[in-house]
């Protein structure tokens, strides 16, 4: 009895030959060893979902226990190989608390004929005790003749269920009608697609939204959108969507996951792939995760080289400069924005941000106040203002800032009457010494009460201690936030609200030790 083809599949400009269980590139064959063809064949099987090691490691040594440390080495090798034909852009990614994903798009090839036995044979497992692949097995070496009587008997067989079938599922249908129908991906892709295209037309939107609920509407969208559909470039565009959602909502480890998905879907689309948006999102992820300012640079330099009015670049090119303390170059940089028609509440609080961080606090009070008449629910404007007013010492404006904030956190709306209130001036203010009281307990319990993105809870505590001459517990606040990866705490060398630890040892050592970029040239 025959044995099944081994499947054979295209992703971005790899073919992997089931039958011969090889991995070209462009034609040309890229060398693996059974097990590393193995892992192969177990990331494409399963394309683009997490993997847990534990799962793999069954499927790998089926018969004994896993070596330690061997399936992360063969990750490592298969990586390599990989990388050699997707252009610099992440192929598989790992994560250690959810495992592996295979991120490049793959197409399953239709099934190609039988090869010879002997390229069959090759495939079985080699004398050193390597592990063949499992899916693209050789033939069975026990054959045996097949008389006359029992070939005649099996083609009767065949033909009275070849009759069956045909009496089962009736006449065909008009001709042409079904290959049609194959041609497009079938009726059940088309429809796929078109709930994802869906999905995607209502995420777009609401990722515009300033308040809670809207950009979570638009991850769930985004989410959904990429369970629908599996071609390239509904993931390119879904994966790019969300990355950048996810940076307006500060969750830069999750940001980067997306973009670098994103730019490896966009491998299968040649001169279509799409790439500004999923690089302007690794470009921030890039500057307030990796705190690499250099490689933020050159990322958001290959955006605006794509696309020279591109918002999201630009953004990422002014919070390099920021962050380098360059802020007349960031005032250039931000130049192009501000005379944009439309008004961007994001881009407001940039030059907000870059105002209070060069020493304009009357400047950015003023540009924030007038955020937040228009935008009521931005958070992030919120969280500057709260900021703002800690390093100025204003205890009873930060306090009812940052009580604005849990309100909008816990998912409030423009209806509600302590938002209405907050921002229109209604909400009695507590007196200095209440809210020097508040501000301190919210501190001290800060790590108990996690909050999203738009201000680091322990960065946010920083802030608070040091504004209280409480020195040693500012900076270990801040070793918490930088280990916490919180994106406020890259901004640390430039803050105003830490201008008094800036000349202590221990706070230097913290910042060096971290990685916190070093300032480009004295701020002015």
């Amino acid at each position: 009895m025959t044995a099944p083809v081994p499947p054979s599949y295209a992703f971005g400009r790899f073919r992997y030959d089931g039958v011969q269980a090889k991995l070209t590139l462009a034609g040309r064959d890229i060398p693996l060893t059974a097990r590393e063809l193995h892992l192969l064949v177990i990331f494409l099987s399963r394309p683009g979902e997490w993997l847990e090691a534990a799962w793999m490691e069954s499927g790998l040594w089926p018969k004994a226990v896993a070596p330690t440390g061997e399936l992360d080495r063969l990750v490592r090798a298969l990586t390599a190989a990989l990388d050699e034909g997707a252009d610099g852009v992440t192929t598989i990614q790992a994560v250690k608390t959810r495992g592996y994903r295979l991120l490049i798009p793959v197409q399953p090839l239709a099934a190609a004929a039988a090869a010879p036995s002997e390229a069959l044979e090759s495939t079985a497992p080699s004398a050193s005790g390597e592990v063949a692949p499992a899916l693209p097995a050789g033939r069975s070496a026990h054959r045996r003749r097949v008389s006359p009587g029992q070939l005649l008997v099996g083609l009767l067989a065949l033909a009275a269920l070849t009759i069956t079938v045909l009496w089962v599922i009736g006449p065909p249908s008009r001709p042409g009608a079904g290959a049609g129908e194959r041609a497009a991906g079938g009726p059940d892709t088309a429809a796929m697609r078109a709930a994802a295209a869906a999905e995607l037309g209502k995420g777009i939107p609401a990722a515009r939204g300033f308040d809670l609920a809207s950009r979570r509407a638009a991850i769930t969208h985004f989410e959904a959108a990429l369970q629908l559909d599996s071609g390239a470039r509904n993931q390119a565009a879904a994966h790019a969507a969300l990355a950048n959602v996810l940076v307006l909502e500060g969750e830069m480890e999750r940001a980067r996951l997306e973009a670098q998905a994103a730019l490896a879907s966009n491998i299968a689309l040649g001169a279509g792939a799409q790439l500004a948006e999923p690089l302007a999102a690794l470009a921030f992820t890039q500057l307030f995760l990796a705190r690499d300012p250099v490689a933020a640079r050159a990322t958001a330099g290959r955006v605006l080289a794509i696309d020279a009015l591109h918002v999201g670049g630009r953004r990422a090119l002014v919070w390099v400069c920021m962050v380098e303390g360059r802020f007349e170059a960031a005032r250039q940089e931000l130049g192009p924005l501000r005379n944009a028609p439309t008004f961007d509440p994001e881009v407001a609080t940039d030059e907000a941000w870059l105002l209070y961080l060069s020493g304009r606090a009357l400047d950015a009070r003023q540009l924030l106040a007038t955020i937040v008449r228009r935008e009521p629910l931005f958070r992030r404007a919120h969280a500057a203002l709260a900021a703002l007013n800690l390093a100025e010492r204003r205890l009873a404006a930060a306090a009812a800032e940052l009580e604005l904030l849990d309100v909008l956190e816990a998912g409030a709306t423009r209806e509600d009457e302590r938002v209405r209130l907050l921002t229109s001036g209604g909400w009695a203010m507590p007196d200095a010494g209440e809210a020097a009281r508040l501000l301190e307990e919210r501190a001290d319990r800060a790590g108990r009460k996690p909050r999203g993105g738009a201000l680091g809870v322990e960065s946010e505590s920083a802030r608070i201690y040091a504004q209280f001459g409480r020195d040693a517990e500012a900076i270990a606040a801040l070793g918490r936030a930088l280990e916490r990866r919180e994106s406020d705490a890259v901004l640390a060398r430039i803050d105003p609200a830490f201008a008094l630890l800036r000349g202590t040892a221990a706070f230097r050592r913290l910042l060096d030790g971290a990685g916190v970029p070093a300032l480009a040239s004295p701020a002015r």
